[in-house]
């Protein structure tokens, strides 16, 4: 049976546009970023003892239920330290592991050859009620995309010196049909987008 570890996923993307003033939730079943208008969650995978990269004692591991915030340079900075492995993404991961000094977290990395831990004190607090933004009902609609391509699409509605062109409207015309992105502009050249679906 799988057990619950604790770790520290690596986003990069995530933890360096999103992270804001508000920093990261770590809690034991997921991480969560918001810099108030986006909210990105990413859940903490379940792991077996035999998954354990090299230098990473379960034992040392902390198993007791998490929640706390962490600042953002803390985020950044343990994002950093987290080595990228193209054959080893369970390398990827801060672990959580237990702390010498009391009221401090310390977070393990290894690539092997080498480990660094970082302490950090949680940040005091209150994280925003998340759990009532996400939504709870069935989707009106939903269509698979690539979003390399949607990345695109949305750079070059953003080049516009016109602030207000830089909202788009998003049509959704079936899940096997091309998605609109329109220009909210109400006057002048109003740009509109296609992005074709993928197959689920």
């Amino acid at each position: 049976m799988k057990k619950q570890i604790n770790i520290f996923n690596k986003f990069n993307f995530a933890i360096h546009t999103l992270c804001g003033k508000m920093g990261m939730r770590v809690t034991s079943e997921f991480t969560e970023i918001t810099d108030g208008f986006c909210l990105f969650r990413m859940p903490i995978p379940e792991l077996v003892e035999g998954d354990l990269p090299i230098g990473i004692d379960e034992n040392e591991l902390v198993k007791e239920k998490m929640d706390f915030i962490i600042l953002p340079n803390t985020a950044k900075d343990i994002e950093k330290n987290i080595p990228q492995s193209q054959t080893m993404p369970v390398l990827e991961n801060g672990w959580i592991v237990k702390s010498e000094k009391e009221k401090t977290v310390t977070f393990k990395m290894t690539n092997f050859d080498t480990e660094k831990k970082i302490s950090v004190n949680p940040r005091d607090g209150r994280w925003p009620n998340t759990e009532s933004i996400w939504p709870k009902d069935e989707p009106v609609a939903e269509v698979v995309f690539n979003i390399d391509f949607m990345i695109k699409l949305c750079q070059q509605f953003s080049k516009s010196d016109d602030r207000r062109s830089k909202t788009v409207r998003l049509k959704i015309y079936g899940k096997e049909k091309p998605i609109m992105l329109e220009s909210t502009k109400d006057e002048g050249q109003k740009p509109k987008a296609l992005l074709m679906p993928c197959k689920d």
